[in-house]
């Protein structure tokens, strides 16, 4: 009888929780916090899960998500659209289906080609980018597992793949020169490269080390971070990781073996 009294109150605690209204301009996030965007809103698919932007700013890619749960139609080879949007207005000028996709897009340098992790595929979908932003696709390149992250390097000619169930990012040489090369990483999600082009940064889902890679030598050292590391970026000398189970933003610096924890707990929170 306690049980149940108890379990009533629990549910009734729950009820009275209210979240303050989202001021004018702004979204509820599942969570209820109201959330400001910085900017325009775009409309996608269900679970959108990367974007980049082109090199010139005006064209936007991003993974859309299922096809199944709205949006486009399902195109002849799939369930993922990929959009092609334009910076300045946020309309969707193209729309793509490929089989699957997942979290990792990216262009070159030049801005005339673009790559997106395939996911479940075990690919790496590539595109001629064309002068309007638009999109043609290519010949997928092969992976050997599972696809979540991708970097490029400064000179457009070098692509690696984040393979988190393999344990691995492997290194791929896009002017068909060199052979690849598999680097042993733990579950490596997604990845960021240094601002000097030598050293590779990759997040590790299953634990709480953001991997750094030296590209000469391809060795690998932790940087501690906060749990389930997911995002991770580079900006003016410093490392940036997600870590989504402990809601924190690890920031580091090159060189370090621990980051700073900045908790994220309380945004969107209104007094």
């Amino acid at each position: 009888m306690r049980g149940g009294v108890a379990t009533r109150a629990l549910f009734a605690t729950a009820a009275l929780v209210v979240f303050p209204a989202a001021p004018a301009g702004a979204a509820s996030l599942p969570t209820g916090r109201p959330v400001a965007p910085a900017g325009r809103v775009t409309a996608l698919q269900a679970f959108p899960t990367g974007v980049a932007a082109a090199a010139d700013g005006k064209t936007v890619l991003a993974i859309g998500g299922p096809v199944i749960q709205g949006g486009a139609p399902a195109g002849p080879s799939g369930g993922v659209g990929l959009m092609v949007v334009d910076a300045a207005t946020g309309q969707v000028r193209q729309t793509l289906n490929v089989d699957d996709a997942f979290q990792g897009v990216v262009y070159d340098p030049s801005g005339t080609h673009a790559y997106v992790a395939g996911g479940a595929g075990a690919t790496i979908h590539t595109f001629s980018v064309a002068s309007d932003g638009t999109l043609s696709q290519g010949s997928d390149l092969s992976a050997t597992d599972f696809v979540s992250g991708l970097a490029i390097s400064m000179d457009g000619r070098t692509l690696w793949a984040a393979e988190p169930t393999a344990n691995a990012v492997e290194q791929m040489d896009l002017t068909g020169r060199a052979d690849r090369t598999r680097i042993t990483v733990p579950s490596p999600d997604r990845l960021a490269l240094s601002a000097d082009g030598k050293t590779l940064y990759a997040s590790d889902w299953r634990g709480s080390c953001l991997s750094a890679i030296t590209l000469k030598t391809n060795r690998t050292r932790c940087i501690h971070v906060g749990a389930h590391p997911t995002g991770v970026a580079t900006s003016r000398g410093t490392i940036l990781a997600a870590d989504s189970n402990d809601a924190t933003l690890a920031l580091a610096t090159p060189g370090k073996t621990s980051a700073k924890l900045m908790s994220l707990a309380l945004v969107g929170r209104r007094s």
